[in-house]
């Protein structure tokens, strides 16, 4: 266990390395709003691209992009094994290409949203 120790010009505020809450009631992010404006941008960009839906909507988004995956490689390896025909096969290909894409793209937006 740690504590870290601030000191501003009116008092001296510790900070515990657990819970991050300030011996005053106030938190860190309250803390680095009054010490520079500009880091309230900073704060609310880091939460990633789905930060305004709620955390069970990004759960399901998980898990569709987890489904898209898997099916994609479903189709992919059936194609392999027992569609023989090039231009069926370049569809099917295509298609599950696509829900890989898909699918990779919205586990990208749900890790970057991954709470701080």
């Amino acid at each position: 266990m740690y504590a870290s120790c601030f000191f501003l010009p009116e008092k001296a505020i510790i900070i515990s390395g657990i819970n991050n809450k300030w011996k005053g009631g106030f938190n860190v992010q309250h803390n680095l709003q009054l010490m520079n404006p500009l880091s309230n941008l900073l704060l609310n960009s880091a939460r990633g691209p789905l930060a305004s839906m709620h955390a069970l909507d990004v759960m399901w988004i998980s898990f569709y992009s987890i489904g898209l995956l898997l099916v994609s490689i479903l189709i992919i390896t059936a194609v392999r094994k027992w569609v023989h025909n090039m231009v069926l096969s370049f569809l099917m290909k295509l298609v599950a290409y696509v829900m890989f894409f898909i699918g990779t793209l919205l586990m990208v937006l749900v890790v970057l949203t991954w709470p701080n």
